[in-house]
Order: C-alpha cells, then structure tokens, then sequence
C-alpha cells in the first residue's frame, strides 16, 4: 500500500528529528558542508637514504574537488631501512603537506646491520583552495650521523594520506 508506505517515511523522520533535533533538510544541509574526498596510500621499495640533505622518497598528489575551498589533510609516514654504515645511527623523516614540513622525528638508534625504522605524522588545515588545484604530501629521510644508508630490499617507506574537504 503505498500510503502505508508514505506514513511509515513521515514517522521515521519524525522520530529522526525528536532523536537529532533536526529535520531531514537540516541534516542534508549539514551534510553538503562536507565530503570525504581523498584517501591515498603510497609505496615505495629499494632506496637509499642520503647523509645529509633529505630526500622525498614519495608523494600523494590530490585534486580538490568542485565547490570546496578548504582540506583538513592528515599524512603520516613509515620508514624501514637497513643501516649499512660502520655505526650506530638514526633515521630522520620528515612529512610534507603542501611543501610544510613537519619536525623532524628520528627513529630508534639502529646498530650497524640491522634494520631501523622511523615514523612521523602531520595534521594540516588548508584554506584558500580553488576546484581543480593540486597539493601534495611526501615523506623526506635522511640519516642522522651523515654518513648514507645504500640502498637494499629490506628499504620501504609508505606514505598515507586522508583528507577531508570543507566548503
């Protein structure tokens, strides 16, 4: 019976709106204020990692979307490498949004031979955006003692990043 129907919809909603406080329009207005857009999870393998000057070892390039000017941008990053020099030493990473860099967090002292890992992470708010712009995040390393770690299978990094869009 499609009245049926009909009278069980309205009285759904009503007990919606004496649940929420607000009424289906409301909650459809606050709903077009916001869209999970983006979510990226980038990888990459056999690297080295430099002495001195960080390098980006990958990066997440997102789109904004039609009708939204502002992201909350969440990245974080894992570095594994093995550590080829003749001592102990750290790994640095740094996490990028839109060419910021976060501080940089060195992970545990890795003796010479073994594998060594680092992780970061940065929350950003960015406003000003027009549809159709790009922005990116990266994941930039260095060794902390100045002498490189050669590059080896057992080196992975993995960048993820989740954003949001506000209008």
């Amino acid at each position: 019976m499609p009245g049926d129907f009909e009278q069980r919809i309205t009285r759904l909603e009503d007990q919606m709106q004496a649940v929420t406080g607000k009424t289906n329009t409301q909650q459809t207005s606050l709903d077009s204020l916001i869209t999970q857009a983006d979510q990226h999870d980038d990888f990459t393998t056999n690297f080295a990692i430099p002495g001195t000057a960080g390098v980006v070892l990958t990066s997440a390039t997102i789109t904004v979307p039609n009708g939204f000017t502002r992201a909350q941008v969440i990245a974080h990053g894992t570095v594994c490498a093995f550590n080829s020099t003749a001592g102990n030493d750290l790994i640095l990473i740094l996490i990028g949004i839109n060419g910021g860099y976060s501080s940089g967090m060195f992970g545990q002292q890795t003796p010479t031979g073994l594998v060594g890992t680092a992780h970061n992470h940065q929350v950003r708010l960015l406003t000003g955006l027009t549809a159709g712009a790009t922005f990116t995040t990266t994941i930039k390393v260095n060794a902390n003692g100045g002498n490189p770690w050669a590059a080896s299978a057992s080196a992975t990094a993995r960048l993820s990043t989740f954003v949001t869009f506000l209008r």
